[in-house]
């Protein structure tokens, strides 16, 4: 055999499993080996361990590392966590002692990449495929920001339940109890869009379960957020797209029926996806047919369900009702319907609340979003520096930025930098000046105009350029302040909808404000400014 491809590869990760042996036979007789996958590593630095003792075992070898021993693996190129206990040391440890005794540890690899791993065993043996060498293929991608403020009564109970646990938390971390972090994090992303059953947080203390804090259940008719979705359910309707809503809270603080209902009564028909009722395997059939009955305009499920293997090229539009706080989950299940064969143009709606707990988790979800792109191959310095920390430390940066020990930036910011960022990824590999979304430059001009009677006046305009135009074969794209503008034809064009005009010189308007698009000769690309009459 001369080649073996290796397709998902990632799914052969185990150590003992019969696909990850199977693989091991098929490289031993073969002399080329090509491994595919978009997912190469899960968080954990063993997902590559037996990977890399397959492909390449005599670099593992010549590396120092042994068969099976996966926590050296993770000690040079993971993160490995021990434990002490108190009750390990003995209530006489390091009492009348000049040297520090500790009790055993109990040592376990925990989730974290060292940026090391790229250098000394991926860069060489890896090509990283880019968005750009299929984008043609590709319709128009959006990513919208939703942040919604809450109804008076929901946010006066947010901000008592929030103000109850950081005291409860702040106090337990200084007794160097972490235990109430998760259950306050969980709270507070869940409360707003569940107050409908109230919130109850308890926390064992002496074998007793101790209730911390508390939220009432309130009565309110249709959430703010709820509004939000029907909003966009309508809009994407009137133009023929169906939409996949994805949210986090499925299981224990089920939302599904409830959003069902207000959906029923509003005039939509969702199709539910669960995990437990279809196998992953039977999906994408069961999907395709249902979608034929044409009984449904929207489906709903968690976004976990749909992240791999599943495209959903029937839902041109995606709104994630919740975002969760897993990056790799967001990046996967946010381009499910972005695929090869999607002729529509793709549209990603994220709801929040504002100023809660989700409007910070989603500002951070957009600062580890360099993570994901060093992983693909876009290597900023930011992004090797956040590949260290494991997505487990959303938690931490979460429940910092709740106490305040960590600002956060805000969430439209932070996202419209990601999506700069993003931008880059794609342009083409001779494309050497940064992405900016505004350009804080302004160029006056004066125009001398003559009167019939042979009078002239002086007419002088200030140019105030407030975003770059990227040109890309016969289209064009212009970013500013975070929202997409495409000029195509003389036409301007904001989420398909026509909102503007230009001219063969460039001379325009948008909303009825007039605005050119040249090419500055101290740029040398071409911009996008508004027209502005000088004083």
């Amino acid at each position: 055999m001369i080649l073996v491809i290796l397709d998902e590869v990632h799914e052969l990760k185990g150590g003992g499993t019969a696909q990850g042996q199977a693989m091991s036979c098929l490289i031993a007789r073969s002399r080329k080996v090509l491994a595919l996958t978009v997912t190469l590593m899960g968080g954990y630095s063993r997902d590559l361990f037996y990977l890399l003792w397959r492909m390449f075992p005599r670099q593992m070898v010549q590396a120092g590392f042994e068969y099976g021993r996966t926590l050296g693996f993770a000690e040079r190129y993971g993160v490995v966590e021990r434990t002490y206990e108190a009750d390990d040391l003995g209530p006489d440890w390091n009492q009348a002692s000049i040297g520090r005794k500790t009790g055993k540890a109990r040592v376990k690899e925990a989730p974290g990449i060292s940026p090391l791993l790229l250098p000394d065993l991926l860069l060489e043996r890896s090509a990283f495929v880019r968005l750009n060498d299929v984008s043609q293929a590709l319709p128009d991608y959006e990513e919208i920001i939703v942040t919604t403020p809450m109804d008076d009564t929901l946010q006066t109970h947010y901000f008592d339940l929030s103000n109850t646990l950081v005291a409860a938390t702040r106090k337990a971390l200084a007794c160097g109890d972490m235990r109430l972090l998760g259950k306050m994090l969980q709270s507070l992303l869940a409360y707003p869009d569940g107050c409908r059953f109230g919130e109850r947080v308890y926390l064992e203390r002496g074998g007793v379960e101790e209730l911390i804090a508390s939220a009432p259940a309130l009565e309110i008719n249709l959430l703010a957020k709820e509004k939000r979705l029907l909003e966009i359910l309508t809009t994407e309707r009137k133009q023929g797209r169906k939409v996949a809503v994805f949210l986090e809270h499925t299981g224990t603080r089920d939302l599904v029926p409830t959003l069902v209902d207000k959906l029923h009564h509003h005039g939509f028909a969702p199709l539910v996806l669960r995990g437990q009722a279809v196998k992953p395997e039977n999906r994408e059939s069961w999907l395709k047919d249902h979608l034929e009955t044409g009984q449904y305009d929207c489906l709903l499920c968690n976004p976990n369900l749909v992240k791999t293997g599943l495209d959903l090229l029937d839902f041109p539009t995606i709104v994630f009702f919740q975002c969760g706080y897993s990056v790799f989950t967001l990046r996967q299940a946010s381009r499910r319907s972005w695929r090869i064969g999607q002729n529509l143009p793709v549209r990603v709606f994220y709801l929040a609340y504002a100023e809660t707990m989700q409007d910070k988790a989603l500002s951070l979800m957009a600062q580890k979003m360099e993570t994901s792109l060093a992983v693909e191959g876009e290597l900023s310095g930011q992004g090797l520096a956040a590949l260290s920390e494991s997505e487990n430390s959303m938690l931490y940066e979460l429940a910092k930025a709740l106490t305040d020990q960590q600002p956060v930036e805000d969430v439209t910011t932070a996202w419209s930098r990601y999506r700069q960022l993003e931008l880059a990824s794609v342009l083409d590999l001779d494309e050497t000046e940064s992405v900016t979304t505004t350009e804080e430059t302004r160029v006056t001009t004066t125009t001398t105009i003559s009167s019939p009677d042979g009078q002239t006046a002086l007419v002088r305009h200030e140019l105030v350029i407030r975003g770059r135009v990227y040109l890309r074969g016969n289209t064009a794209v212009a970013y500013v302040d975070g929202n997409r503008f495409r000029p195509q034809a003389g036409v301007i064009y904001w989420q398909d909808r026509r909102i503007g005009s230009y001219d063969r010189q460039g001379h325009g308007e948008i909303n009825h404000k007039p605005i050119r698009l040249y090419k500055p000769p101290h740029l040398g690309h071409f911009v996008l400014a508004e027209v502005r009459q000088a004083a």
